[in-house]
């Protein structure tokens, strides 16, 4: 039986290579060939914590990727043999790399029930390599992310987090139109992205944060106290301190 070797954690802090059976395609599945697969922030995270799933109990690792089709069920008509696609690792219940059993740091990977949703893989148009193709999965949580926030033209946004997720979003706000955007961070070169991208950046140790979006936003009163008039903030941190700061610092319905 042809084996391939996948990224298990095994331990807290700890991961490696495991042996398993080369994956094949139920009536409903579909299996890809993994061309590139992004290291995400949570990844790190589950290794440090020694997985999702509890003591002794091993867990896949990765879920940004692109991929080739290898090998499609019967029941599959969305995708075909040879198509270049991205994967939604949430995609059909699956959970890859976030607790499910598979994962994309392999060679090969398994996409349940693909037939049963419209949502599990999806074709990379040919003009997007296999390395930006990676980057989909982060994009869309971006994007996700400012859909829920409800932003309309003109609004005035503050990010918290210039990661991935964070620059993404900038980059999703500005195609809808968004202009006036504050990205807060502690770290100078993810600022200078953020700069880039245009957004203005505030270094999150360097003074009152509060006063900033006072001076590029505007105020206004709520409960008798002076706030920052800016109308959205999107926690793209993590960190628990991080929302109590903002919820500190919106206003009336911010």
């Amino acid at each position: 039986m042809q084996e391939i070797s996948v990224i298990h954690i095994n331990n807290i802090n700890s991961f490696a290579p495991v042996s398993l059976p080369l994956p094949t395609a139920g009536p409903d599945d579909v299996v890809v060939k993994v061309m590139q697969c992004g290291i995400c922030g949570s990844d790190l995270s589950y290794v440090a914590m020694g997985g999702l799933l509890g003591p002794g109990r091993p867990m896949a690792l990765g879920h940004e990727l692109s991929a080739v089709v290898s090998a499609v069920g019967a029941n599959v008509r969305s995708v075909k043999v040879g198509d270049r696609v991205v994967v939604n690792p949430m995609g059909s219940g699956n959970q890859i790399g976030n607790g499910g059993p598979e994962g994309g740091f392999a060679p090969y990977l398994l996409v349940r029930n693909a037939a049963l949703v419209a949502d599990a893989v999806f074709p990379l148009p040919d003009g997007l390599s296999d390395e930006v193709g990676a980057l989909v999965e982060p994009l869309s949580v971006s994007m996700h992310g400012v859909h829920q926030s409800e932003l309309k033209a003109g609004e005035k946004l503050v990010i918290f987090g210039a990661g991935p997720i964070g620059l993404g979003i900038v980059l999703v706000a500005r195609y809808l139109g968004i202009t006036n955007i504050v990205v807060v961070d502690l770290s100078a070169s993810r600022l200078k992205i953020a700069r880039q991208l245009g957004a203005t950046p505030f270094q999150a140790d360097s003074g009152d944060v509060g006063e900033f979006l006072k001076q590029q936003h505007g105020s206004s009163e709520t409960l008798g106290q002076q706030m920052p008039a800016s109308d959205v903030y999107i926690e793209a941190t993590g960190v628990g301190a991080v929302l109590e700061q903002i919820i500190n610092l919106a206003g009336g319905g911010a």
